[in-house]
């Protein structure tokens, strides 16, 4: 995922200001895209996914934030790991097999 390459070079030198804003913005855009996506009308995920997705899409907002008004190496890692995680479930979710 190309958003945790950018944050994890951001991580490692939170005194380039630019890559490491610049690494946030694309995260924070790529969420932006999830909340649309989830809030579309026509999206087929259920109530309860819904809004734990918006609930922890906020969440990254709100720690953007934060970690844009005070940079620190150890903020990202956060959002990181939600990245990760997110794309392990979406793999691991792709690889069960479909009754037929």
């Amino acid at each position: 995922m190309q958003s945790v390459g950018f944050l994890r070079q951001a991580k490692e030198d939170v005194t380039d200001y630019d890559a490491y804003s610049r690494a946030l913005r694309f995260n924070q855009k790529l969420w932006s895209f999830v909340q649309t996506s989830v809030l579309d009308s026509t999206s087929r995920i259920s109530g309860t996914l819904r809004i734990n997705i918006l609930n922890l899409s906020l969440f990254i907002d709100s720690h953007t934030i934060k970690s844009l008004v005070e940079p620190e190496a150890e903020k990202l890692d956060v959002l990181i790991d939600i990245n990760v995680n997110i794309a392990r479930a979406l793999v691991d979710g792709s690889r069960v097999s479909k009754p037929h």
